[in-house]
């Protein structure tokens, strides 16, 4: 028969799976029949309707049998049973078991269902229109259930499929009533709550109550540590760890410490950045490898606290320390280990276990957590061996690099040279300053190859993110059309694998550390172009060379040293000289390494160019006057300000921040340090700096040790030279004493300086150098120098300035002080030029572009501009108000 028109229902699953079946078993009839569908759905699988047939002793065999005896007729016999009769019922179920099961042919119709090439009876018809009304209204968001199906079977009494559940019934279930209806109705289902699928549904229940935490601890072979960890020696076996350089002494102390019998845990304490994790993971290697033969049993477990926290509950936390007193053959790995601080239950479950011994732990974490949150909790501190961890040197950190670079290399398919890798160490050392090695230069390299891949447009179907997110887009497409194909989860889980293996490909390419040649190679320009851009300014040339070409900058800068300062540092000229030449000395090697470079105390009379000095030499050797740290010492009279140098102890307030002095040399380790005033300040401050002197090194409050051996230490003072005037002369004809006069000045300082600065304090010091008083020549020549400066400064702004000789006459002849040196010049300058400026500003005489000329008369300064507003013509002429002298 042609079947005109087809139908789709939804259907579940299993009701789909009997309708496969159906197709199956009727491939070789005309016709399908209701009988043909309440054998399907009695074969398939986990249905609704299999499980109510079952509780009523009816199985596919006995459905399959029985159809195999039905016999076909025109019209059906028609069982009368007396009207009356007490056992009328038992009569007519009898009759029903001893009468041959009759079938008529259904009569056929046009359609098809489901996609089966075969039509269907009417009465099949009208059972599946039945049964998908029975879903729209009592479970529209699912498929069409075989009981629905059922039920429409028994209220259908003219379909074959009714007499043979009937037959089928009075055979086989002892209870029957002759009615079906009382045995088969959705209330009947229902009530029993079965449906397609149910079994399916209940073991998955299953599966999510048992991966329940609460219900995994009820299972005696649950593992609560290996479920929330994962075992380091067995990445390390795997090859999945990279190599550790550099960190053996930390791997030692870290080995000594958990071989002993108690208190045998240890805390790696460092900066974020500087490769706690990793020296964890090269005692892993260890292990695995059996270099150290009393662990070789031993397995590292690393976790994060907050994978526990999540899970805090009595019986978790109790099962916690059941595995870790137990378990013999673990060491534990707690990464952000100071989170143990804010969890008291969990630390009051560690602290006995780690006093006994029980189990060895491994922490991470840098030095503020760990006097933030544990260092108070003395108890649980003195279960731990500290283990410091310093930034890795310079060499080292090269091996590191070179040694694991070729993962980035691999991911971003540019070469990284040794020369480059190189500067980008010196580089990160130099100018990140608040990064540490080696993450820091691994950062620096990754931008960097970033812009190098940018700029030279590599070829994107190269690329591994890009092949990555290309072929998931195809694999996902695939996955969204399979799934589009009712009941098709075993080809979408198929590919969802397909999914998984490539996420686990593009990991290992990602961490490829296999070396390989690319055409494009990084160069140093990228490496300056970051660098400049994250720390927004200019890098020198030079910096960015391979090292042989940085140490000849660098010797040929101290070539200049002298000659460069001395035209900065004008009337000083024998001041500059000890100060350059100590700083070539040390900077060449003929030093001690362990001390800060030089360490000078200038003394003289105020305004003679001590503080300035500092500044210029900053800007000389490190190329900007950022590099100057300046610490005025009147502030650190009382002794309790000490604290604010290093860091405020435990207890006080303001502990757990770091101190002034060791927070900006940590930041600029290549600095000039200007302490100046240093004869105010209090006599604990000398302690501090006994120690830079010495040792060059320095431990703030919080145990962070502080390089100072690359810093110029500059101790300036005025003592012994501002009294000078008030000293008194004994005996007739003595000659007064003068401010002026450098061999008084001298004198008078170093009187000064011995009965006020202990012996111990001034034998550390380099050179004590005494600054000259000034001169006319001098003046005059700082008079132009600070005018030059401070016409560059205009111009900056969009003026074009010029003066004359005269200027610098006036001024000096107006403001110069012997007494107070330099400083009376700079604020005549102020004075004459700067407000004079704002004026004509302010009265909107002077425009940006406008020339503006200085020149001066006897009493006054005189001022013409150029408006360009006016194409050059002279726009204004006028002159100051008389100025006085001083």
């Amino acid at each position: 028969m042609n079947c005109m028109n087809r139908v789709e229902y939804e259907v579940t699953r299993e009701c789909n799976e009997a309708l496969n079946i159906l197709e199956t078993q009727c491939k070789n009839k005309s016709l399908i029949q209701t009988e043909d569908i309440l054998l399907a759905i009695i074969s398939a699988q986990d249905t609704g309707a299999g499980y109510s047939l079952g509780r009523h002793s009816i199985t596919r065999s006995k459905v399959s049998k029985m159809l195999d005896s039905a016999i076909v007729v025109r019209d059906r016999t028609v069982i009368e049973v007396s009207e009356g009769l007490f056992s009328a019922t038992s009569e007519h179920v009898k009759k029903i078991k001893e009468n041959d099961l009759e079938f008529i042919n259904e009569p056929p119709s046009d359609i098809s269902i489901n996609g089966i090439d075969l039509c269907v009876s009417e009465h099949v018809k009208a059972i599946f229109d039945a049964a998908d009304e029975f879903r729209v209204q009592l479970s529209l968001d699912s498929g069409m259930d075989t009981y629905y199906l059922l039920v429409a079977i028994v209220e259908n009494e003219e379909c074959n499929a009714h007499h043979l559940l009937n037959k089928l019934m009075a055979t086989y279930y002892s209870d029957y009533r002759v009615d079906l209806k009382d045995n088969f109705s959705i209330r009947y289902s229902m009530l029993n709550r079965k449906y397609d699928g149910h079994v399916k549904r209940k073991k998955q229940d299953k599966e999510i109550e048992d991966n329940r935490l609460t219900n995994k601890l009820e299972n005696p072979n649950y593992s609560l540590l290996r479920d929330i960890s994962t075992d380091l020696t067995e990445c390390a076996k795997n090859g999945q760890l990279p190599n550790v350089i550099g960190r053996d002494d930390e791997i030692d102390q870290i080995v000594h410490t958990i071989c002993r019998k108690n208190k045998n845990n240890a805390v790696l304490i460092g900066p974020g950045g500087v490769g706690k994790s990793a020296i964890v993971e090269g005692l892993a290697n260890k292990i695995a490898l059996g270099d150290i033969k009393p662990l070789d049993s031993m397995k590292i477990l690393q976790f994060s606290m907050a994978d526990l926290h999540d899970k805090y509950q009595d019986r978790v936390l109790n099962k916690f320390k059941e595995e870790i007193s137990s378990e013999k053959d673990i060491i534990l790995f707690i990464d952000e280990i100071h989170m143990l601080g804010d969890h008291k239950r969990m630390t009051d479950i560690f602290k006995p276990l780690m006093a006994r011994g029980d189990f060895t732990i491994i922490g991470a974490t840098t030095p503020n957590e760990w006097n933030r949150n544990i260092a108070n909790d003395q108890a649980l501190v003195r279960r731990f061996e500290k283990v410091y961890v310093e930034e890795p040197t310079i060499e080292d950190t090269i091996k590191i690099v070179s040694d694991t670079i070729h993962s980035y290399e691999n991911y971003h398919q540019v070469t990284v040279p040794k020369e480059v890798i190189e500067a980008a160490v010196i580089l990160s050392s130099d100018y990140l300053t608040e990064e540490y090695m080696p993450d820091s230069v691994f950062t620096l390299i990754d931008n960097a190859c970033t812009m190098c891949k940018l700029d030279q447009q590599l070829d994107i179907d190269h690329n591994l993110d890009r092949w990555y997110i290309d072929e998931r887009k195809k694999l996902l497409k695939e996955v969204d059309k399979l799934a589009a194909i009712k009941f098709n989860e075993a080809a979408v889980e198929e590919k969802r694998l397909e999914l998984k293996k490539l996420e686990e490909q593009y990991n290992i390419k990602v961490n490829d550390y296999d070396k390989k040649e690319y055409p494009i190679k990084l160069s140093f320009e990228y490496l300056k172009q970051v660098i400049q851009k994250k720390v927004d300014r200019n890098i020198p040339d030079y910096v960015i060379q391979d090292q042989k070409a940085r140490k000849q900058e660098e010797f040929n800068r101290l070539q200049t040293l002298n000659t460069q300062m001395q035209k900065q540092i004008i009337g000083q000229s024998e001041a500059v000289d000890i100060v350059s030449k100590a700083v070539i000395r040390s900077k060449t090697g003929f030093r001690d390494q362990s001390k800060p470079i030089g360490v000078f105390m200038f003394v003289g009379t105020t305004g003679v160019g001590k503080t300035e000095t500092a500044k210029v030499l900053a800007k000389t050797m490190y190329g900007r006057e950022d590099e100057y740290i300046r610490f005025d010492m009147s502030e650190y009279q009382a002794a309790h300000e000490v604290s604010k140098l290093i860091g405020a102890p435990p207890g006080y307030v303001g502990y757990g921040s770091s101190g002034e002095l060791t927070k900006q040399v940590s930041n600029k380790p290549k600095s000039v340090i200007l302490f100046d005033e240093i004869e105010k300040a209090h006599p604990k401050v000398y302690d501090i700096l006994l120690q830079v002197f010495d040792d060059g090194r320095l431990t703030d409050s919080m145990g962070k040790v502080v390089d100072f051996t690359e810093t110029i230490i500059i101790l300036t003072s005025n003592i012994g030279a501002s009294d000078i005037k008030h000293r008194k002369q004994v005996g007739f004809g003595a000659p007064e004493l003068s401010e002026l006069d450098y061999g008084t000045v001298t004198m008078s300082t170093q009187e000064a300086i011995n009965d006020y600065f202990r012996p111990e304090f001034i034998n550390r010091i380099d050179e004590i150098v005494t600054f000259k008083p000034f001169d006319v020549d001098s003046i005059y020549k700082i008079t132009e120098l600070e005018l030059n400066k401070k016409f560059e400064a205009i111009e900056e702004m969009g003026f074009k300035v010029s003066y004359d000789r005269k200027l610098i006459d006036f001024i000096v002849t107006s403001f110069y002080d012997p007494v107070n040196g330099a400083r009376p010049i700079k604020r005549g300058i102020t004075k004459s030029v700067d407000d004079k400026l704002s004026e004509l500003v302010i009265e909107g005489l002077l425009n940006e572009g406008d020339k503006v000329s200085f020149s001066a008369s006897k009493s006054r300064i005189e001022v013409t501009i150029e408006s360009k507003s006016k194409g050059g013509d002279e726009g204004f002429i006028g002159q100051s108000d008389e100025v006085g002298s001083r």
